[in-house]
C-alpha cells in the first residue's frame, strides 16, 4: 500500500524564530542552483521551509510558484527523507532556496530535490 502522501501543518517549517535559528547555526549546502541550510535535531520529524528571493524573482507570482514546486517535490518524494532520518534516529529541520535565474519546471524541481538530498544523507 502506498503511504500517505500530504504535507501537514506539522512539517512545514513556519516558525520565525526556527527559521532564524536555522540561517544562524545550521549547515548550508548548494547544488547548481539550489541552496538549503539544515540542522538535524534529536526530535523525530521533518520540518521543511521553501522560498525563492525576491531580489532575483520579482513578480510575486513567480516566488509562489516555485515554493508550490520544492513543496509537491517533496510531497510526492517525503518518505525518502523520512525514511532516512528513521535510520539516523534523528529529525531534520530544512530550509530550501532556488536561485536560479528563470522559474524551473517541475522536473528540474524534483532532480535539484533528489541532488540536495544525496548531498544531505551522504547517498
Amino acid at each position: 500500500m502506498q503511504p500517505a502522501l500530504r504535507f501537514p501543518r506539522q512539517d512545514r517549517l513556519k516558525s520565525r524564530k526556527s527559521i532564524e535559528a536555522l540561517f544562524q547555526s545550521g549547515k548550508r549546502i548548494a547544488v547548481d542552483a539550489w541552496r538549503a541550510n539544515y540542522h538535524f535535531r534529536p526530535t523525530p520529524g521533518l520540518q521543511l521551509g521553501a522560498g525563492a528571493p525576491s531580489r532575483i524573482f520579482k513578480k510575486a507570482v513567480d516566488r509562489n510558484r516555485i515554493k508550490r514546486l520544492i513543496r509537491e517535490a517533496y510531497r510526492l518524494d517525503q518518505h525518502r527523507w523520512k525514511q532516512a532520518l528513521a535510520e539516523k534516529q534523528s529529525g531534520l529541520d530544512l530550509f530550501i532556496l532556488y536561485n536560479g535565474k528563470s522559474v524551473p519546471d517541475f522536473a528540474a524541481t524534483q532532480a535539484g530535490l533528489n541532488k540536495l538530498f544525496d548531498k544531505i544523507f551522504g547517498g
